[in-house]
């Protein structure tokens, strides 16, 4: 993501409207690049970035705006890419948590002028280690992108820039296109997995299951519910042998490392909501239907006992 943002040559101190709640990757690259991350607040039903949150955080310093499609959630971004060309906006998809997903037919990482993704081991994607891709159809951008990712050379021993190396080794690369061929197969197993979760738990009270829109197919990186008593019902079902995660239990705004943006946790009452409520169920390709009933089970005892 900081190779995109660089890619925009922007001057230090601009400003990019990132969700409040994504992983703090997201604020470090605007960061590390010189520019200001700006929250805004997130939709409660797909995690991601709310559109009308947008008009209220624009300012004469204003430059990008980057939907995090978190979870594997596209974002709506036919009301941000609009927005954005209103504004004279640049728009950055990280699309790191949803490779292979799709938004009205387009996949995630075609939209924005320039997108990043990631292909850390445990992402619809994955390498054999680190890696990642930038996607753009801006040629001079990309060859910036080949030339800042290669020391800043394009031909060996001549160096047109002050770069560094973030190049994808051939063995990564090699894993990848064969795994390729599998992920469309993948995100199918995972909606099925998730449609039989929602009809499984979907009569529960205390829990809020993700929406599934009829414009976009997540890939579905995680599972994530928000529910009551969540930190006893992740001890409950850890106690049954099934393994669960929070992800963000505290919002990114309120790390150490990012206070002083000196953030008002008050603007931010779905990532607060977000943070205390979530609780991510295993999903994976190869999950038997007998293992989802089974999870689903433990949770319906769980409150039926509480």
């Amino acid at each position: 993501m900081k190779i995109c943002l660089e890619a925009l040559n922007l001057n230090s101190g601009d400003e990019v409207i990132v969700p409040a709640h994504t992983f703090i990757a997201t604020f470090s690259a605007v960061i590390q690049t010189g520019l200001l991350p700006v929250p805004a607040d997130v939709n409660p039903d797909t995690f991601t970035i709310d559109p009308q949150h947008l008009s209220s955080l624009i300012t004469n310093r204003t430059r990008v705006v980057i939907p995090v499609h978190l979870y594997g959630f596209p974002a709506e971004m036919s009301q941000i890419m609009e927005f954005s060309a209103e504004k004279n906006l640049f728009v950055i998809e990280d699309f790191a948590q949803s490779t292979g997903a799709k938004y009205r037919n387009a996949r995630t990482g075609s939209l924005g002028i320039i997108n990043g993704t990631s292909f850390y081991p445990v992402k619809s994607l994955g390498a054999f280690g680190d890696g990642g891709i930038i996607t753009t159809n801006n040629k001079e951008m990309a060859d910036f992108c080949l030339k800042y990712r290669n020391y800043g050379s394009l031909e060996k021993y001549h160096f047109e820039m002050i770069g560094f190396n973030s190049r994808l080794d051939e063995l990564q690369a090699a894993m990848l296109s064969v795994k390729l061929r599998q992920l469309d197969k993948w995100i199918g197993e995972k909606n099925k997995i998730a449609r039989r979760y929602i009809d499984n738990l979907k009569e529960v009270p205390d829990i809020q299951l993700p929406a599934i829109k009829n414009h976009f197919i997540p890939s579905w990186h995680i599972f994530p519910v928000l529910c009551e008593k969540r930190d006893e019902l992740q001890t409950y079902l850890n106690t049954k042998g099934i393994e669960t995660l929070v992800h963000y239990p505290v919002p990114a705004y309120r790390q150490p490392a990012l206070k002083f943006l000196q953030v008002n946790k008050e603007n931010f009452p779905v990532t607060e909501m977000i943070s205390r409520k979530e609780l991510s169920l295993p999903i994976y390709p190869g999950l038997s239907d007998e293992e989802v009933d089974y999870i689903s089970e433990c949770i319906l005892d769980f409150y039926k006992s509480n």
